[in-house]
């Protein structure tokens, strides 16, 4: 793991380094994503590190749910580093599996308030344990980080697909027709069908590139998740466990409800909501053209991997290559919406930044992905099909023909296996991007031509 270089390094060296804000840093993400492994390597360059595992030093972890204020947390700092000069430029009190504590999110808000020059991170699966009943959310103080599984990008570097890499890079720096022929084309979209295959947690990624028995791991992987699961949250069936996953995993890209978990809708909503805590679902809301109408929300898996282990259907793993049914192909358009979610996801948007749109009425227009960019929003609708017809543009028209009267909306992306094309029009427009080319940053990018 440690040669897989993350996106999200560069941009979490520049938030420590950034003198505008001083919160604390809370790094969440599903177990084995790499979110140690990542700070690790950020922290690398730091000059002063004070570094606590809230689950292999429980003496730690005792010491500190004993303290009765901020100033005696601080003191046990000094204490356990044998740093009486403890708040100076340039050191990082990092705490990994920080929600062990009982206390440690009632600090929170005094480490960026009263503390002048540490920086703080603290880690851990399940971050929203952190404040507990009792404690008042600390709004302002801190920065939520969300690490994710890797994404394509840096799965095409862990997998040593080098030339992809530089025509991918090539792109980053110039996106433009032409630049993808259609021999790489067909290349990147087998290194994609790769990535759906394997997945994107570390660990798993570089067993299989050195020839191991990855699906052996990855399932070892889910085991200790759902004995976490069983052990730290107050639903003790082994099964729901299970449930809840696969419920998810079968309608991928479909309204999500909360039959496809459990018979019983509180069953259901307690076993989601625990697994959405330890960041293993994701939910996205559905939108509609007023701002208090919903629809039935969608929920994605944290891992597009484990997505394709969990399925029920009685059928091959779906390829974006060699799967040609229609009915599969509509599956693999959910994996495809899960893919481009984490992408978003691992460029730092925040849950509250995405969301779907519904028109409503009779025509039934929708758009997978409506991403907020400030004061902008960016309209992705997510296809597999490896060719472009005009139906395939019919709820990004619709949205764009909606919200013509906010004034900038004039930009809508279809994410496909199809090549790369830029369709303009006096409506606006109309930009398909591959999936294997749809980060965040490119999204950006295009959206701006």
């Amino acid at each position: 793991m440690n040669n897989i270089v993350r996106l999200q390094e560069s941009k979490l060296t520049n938030a420590l380094a950034s003198k505008g804000g001083r919160e604390v840093i809370l790094v969440q993400g599903a177990r084995q994503v790499g979110k140690t492994t990542m700070v690790e390597r950020v922290l690398q360059s730091v000059e002063t590190v004070y570094a606590l595992n809230l689950e292999r030093d429980l003496d730690a972890l005792r010491s500190i749910d004993r303290t009765e204020s901020f100033d005696d947390f601080t003191r046990f700092i000094q204490a356990h580093f044998r740093a009486p000069q403890f708040d100076r430029p340039g050191h990082v009190l990092f705490i990994d599996e920080a929600q062990e504590s009982e206390r440690l999110g009632r600090y929170v808000r005094f480490m960026k308030e009263e503390w002048q020059h540490t920086r703080v991170i603290l880690s851990g699966s399940s971050m929203s344990r952190i404040f507990r009943a009792e404690t008042r959310v600390p709004v302002g103080r801190f920065r939520p980080w969300l690490v994710t599984p890797l994404v394509f990008e840096e799965f095409l570097s862990a997998s040593q697909h080098t030339h992809l890499k530089e025509i991918y890079d090539a792109f980053c720096q110039d996106p433009k027709p032409g630049l993808v022929t259609g021999a790489v084309h067909e290349a990147f979209l087998k290194a994609l069908d790769e990535y759906l295959m394997v997945g994107g947690l570390p660990a798993v990624v570089t067993t299989h590139q050195s020839g191991g028995d990855y699906r052996s791991l990855r399932r070892s992987l889910y085991d200790a998740q759902e004995d976490d699961f069983v052990r730290k949250s107050t639903l003790s069936d082994r099964g729901l466990f299970a449930h809840g996953l696969r419920g998810i995993a079968n309608f991928l890209g479909m309204p999500s409800k909360y039959s496809h978990v459990h018979e019983s809708k509180s069953t259901a909503e307690k076993v989601l909501a625990a697994q959405a805590a330890w960041n293993l679902i994701i939910e996205i809301e559905q939108k509609g053209m007023s701002s208090t109408t919903q629809h039935l929300p969608k929920r994605y898996l944290y891992d597009i991997g484990m997505a394709q282990d969990l399925r029920d259907m009685p059928f091959p793993r779906l390829s974006l290559v060699s799967t040609k049914n229609p009915a599969l192909r509509t599956q693999l358009g959910g994996l495809f919406e899960n893919v481009l979610l984490l992408n978003l996801l691992s460029d730092q948007a925040r849950l509250g930044d995405v969301s779907g749109w519904r028109k409503g009425g009779s025509d039934g227009a929708e758009v997978d992905f409506i991403w907020r960019q400030g004061d902008r929003t960016i309209a992705l609708e997510c296809k597999a099909s490896r060719k472009i017809s005009l139906k395939h543009w019919s709820g990004l028209r619709a949205y764009l023909e909606a919200t013509v009267d906010a004034g900038s909306q004039s930009t809508g992306m279809l994410i496909s296996a199809a090549p790369f094309e830029v369709v303009r029009s006096k409506q606006g427009t109309l930009i398909n991007l591959p999936l294997y080319l749809a980060s965040g940053a490119n999204i950006r990018r295009c959206e701006s031509m």
